[in-house]
């Protein structure tokens, strides 16, 4: 494992070559997540996805002991049942959007966690971030793994501009930082 999912993960990541895998029969007691990832970053030739669009793809992953098990192509027509629940599942994590002094309420982030980007699927979190900037359309960025930032699509031009600076700049200072 490298020392950036170390960081920043709360979970091990299993090896998809692992000695011991887990068995498909305890895989299907436990429930599937979704993870948003660039094409470029998983091993599609062993890892079940779905393409979102552009380079954006899904991939599952369930919570076993601690351990994040990716779904695996292999194991995709077994666990088909759990796949199709993610959407319901994702809507069972919690989630608190919040603003800063900086962002004086019309930036919200929502708390970092595992799945902080994928409750972009959750329609109550969506009607959440609405109702928080008292709007009925939203930008949403998602350029951080574990934390998620949403501003009301008619702001001002130059709150707009702050948002997506924060979203290109810190996204790419954070990458810079992580490959010193």
């Amino acid at each position: 494992m490298n020392f950036i999912k170390k960081l920043f993960s709360k979970k091990k990541v299993q090896n998809i070559n692992k000695e011991k895998p887990i068995s498909i029969e305890e895989k299907l007691q436990h429930k599937v997540y979704p993870r948003i990832k660039n094409i470029n970053s998983i091993n599609t030739e062993f890892i079940y996805h779905e393409y979102l669009g552009g380079d954006l793809v899904l991939i599952f992953i369930q919570d076993i002991n601690d351990e994040m098990s990716y779904v695996l192509k292999t194991e995709e027509v077994k666990l088909n049942e759990n796949i199709k629940n993610w959407r319901n599942n994702i809507k069972e994590i919690s989630f608190n959007l919040f603003t800063s002094d900086t962002w004086n309420g019309y930036v919200f982030f929502n708390e970092s966690n595992d799945y902080s980007n994928e409750k972009i699927f959750d329609p109550l979190f969506i009607e959440n971030a609405c109702q928080k900037l008292n709007t009925d359309k939203i930008i949403i960025s998602i350029s951080r793994r574990y934390k998620m930032q949403v501003t009301d699509f008619y702001n001002e031009f130059e709150k707009l501009e702050l948002f997506f600076y924060n979203h290109f700049v810190y996204g790419e200072i954070k990458r810079m930082k992580m490959k010193l």
